[in-house]
């Protein structure tokens, strides 16, 4: 049987909406912590997407290391884009006269997309050659 990663999901969701929550209030103009806060939320999403594409089901090790590998990746690709978005809402809560994250800001966070999907694919790869270790483990 494959993991549910119940508790998982529910602190890094938890995690990221109390980080948002916080976020949003704070006057903050640097890119780091939106999108450490999007990479949050990313890694919260691949991991109920994937244990969507797990539950009930017995893999291969390969086919448990492809989905980890293709959770990781859409994970990773949709980082910069909810950052993004994350970005554009607080500009309109917030709506100072000078808005807090530029265009410049924007268009930086966006290009590193493809950097992002890599960074996500090479953690489902982490995550799945761990993942079919403990299931090979688990069936000795």
């Amino acid at each position: 049987m494959t993991p549910a990663f119940t508790w998982s999901r529910r602190i890094l969701w938890g995690l990221a909406g109390m980080g948002w929550l916080f976020w949003f209030g704070y006057e903050d103009r640097g890119l780091s912590i939106v999108v450490g806060l999007s990479a949050l939320a990313c890694t919260a999403y691949g991991l109920t997407l994937l244990s969507g594409w797990l539950r009930g089901r017995e893999l291969t090790a390969g086919a448990l290391r492809q989905r980890t590998v293709l959770a990781g990746g859409i994970a990773g690709l949709l980082v910069a884009p909810l950052a993004v978005m994350m970005m554009l809402v607080k500009i309109a809560i917030h709506s100072h006269g000078i808005p807090d994250f530029t265009t410049a800001d924007l268009w930086a966070v966006l290009t590193r997309t493809p950097v992002w999907g890599l960074i996500g694919a090479l953690v489902g790869v982490a995550g799945g050659l761990l993942l079919s270790q403990a299931a090979v483990e688990n069936r000795t």
